[in-house]
């Protein structure tokens, strides 16, 4: 080889092991920043968690994740249930609320559904004072207006719904010993809502109104800019299975909703009625700011994730 031309190969040789080291040391460099474990907030790590677990919600396993929702739900909180503790409180159903961070607070509380009970609520009222508004719901006053009134609430004759409009009910008799199917007119929740008083933000929300949980939760996935915020939201999700073929895919409606990252799903409770599987859910809003700072600061926390 001529010597011009092994000074060139030479060279050559020099920068092709240059930028064989260099381009080593960028892959090791971004190993380890791929690698690094990254902060994110409280309320995201329980988000990732149950995202993992709804993710086959159209699929046949879905109602295994149904059924076993408790211990799903419980798995996926764990991380934030030291910090972010709810109150039980019993009546003919258990509800959860997580009282506000500073003494002798403010609230609102909404009941779709009083079924002739309010035991619950009572307990609540009782234990936080300083309802400034207590508002009850029901398709029938006989009995229920009595026992919301009594309590110095708002009674509203109404059957809440995803939208306005006139379909069937399943609604208790007069005696509260059956229930049975009825042409009723739907109330949509935002109405229901504004006709309560409480348009700026729903602080407590209890909710049993016998299977229009469904469509109501699909329209906080739909159009979630067109409701208020509710800050803590106690709703029975009856059978899925029973209550129409589009009902089925009850886990992936959790799924998308879970996506919406703003109503994270923090206790579920399921309970056996008959062969049916009904879950009592609690939900929590974790991006509106009013209900975060004044309930629950630490789903904001900064944490390590792996």
């Amino acid at each position: 080889m001529l010597p011009q031309f092994r000074g060139i190969a030479s060279t050559l040789r020099r920068v092709i092991i240059i930028v064989a080291l260099a381009y080593s040391c960028y892959n090791i460099v971004l190993y380890f920043v791929n690698t690094e474990p990254k902060e994110t907030t409280l309320a995201d790590v329980v988000f990732d968690c149950l995202a993992e677990k709804f993710k086959n919600g159209n699929t046949f396993e879905a109602a295994f994740t149904w059924i076993f929702l408790s211990e799903v739900v419980q798995t996926c909180s764990a991380p934030a249930n030291k910090t972010v503790i709810p109150e039980l409180f019993f009546g003919e159903e258990q509800k959860y609320f997580i009282p506000a961070m500073t003494p002798n607070f403010e609230y609102t509380l909404l009941t779709l559904g009083v079924g002739h009970n309010i035991e619950a609520e009572k307990k609540i009222l009782r234990k936080y004072k300083n309802c400034k508004s207590f508002v009850g719901v029901d398709p029938t006053s006989e009995i229920n207006e009595n026992l919301v009134v009594k309590e110095g609430g708002k009674f509203l004759q109404r059957t809440v719904g995803a939208k306005d409009e006139v379909a069937e009910a399943y609604l208790m008799n007069r005696q509260g010993n059956d229930s049975n199917w009825f042409n009723m007119t739907y109330t949509s929740l935002q109405n229901i809502i504004t006709q309560a008083g409480m348009e700026d933000h729903v602080d407590l929300m209890l909710m049993d109104i016998e299977g229009a949980e469904f469509e109501i939760l699909e329209r906080f996935i739909d159009n979630p800019k067109k409701h208020t915020p509710i800050c803590q939201l106690n709703v029975e999700i009856h059978s899925p299975w029973n209550n129409g073929v589009q009902k089925d895919e009850i886990v992936q409606t959790l799924f998308k909703l879970n996506e919406k990252r703003e109503y994270l799903l923090y206790v579920a409770d399921g309970i056996q009625v008959k062969k049916q599987v009904f879950n009592r859910c609690f939900f929590i809003n974790v991006k509106d700011p009013y209900c975060i700072d004044k309930y629950y600061p630490a789903l904001k926390n900064r944490v390590t994730a792996a």
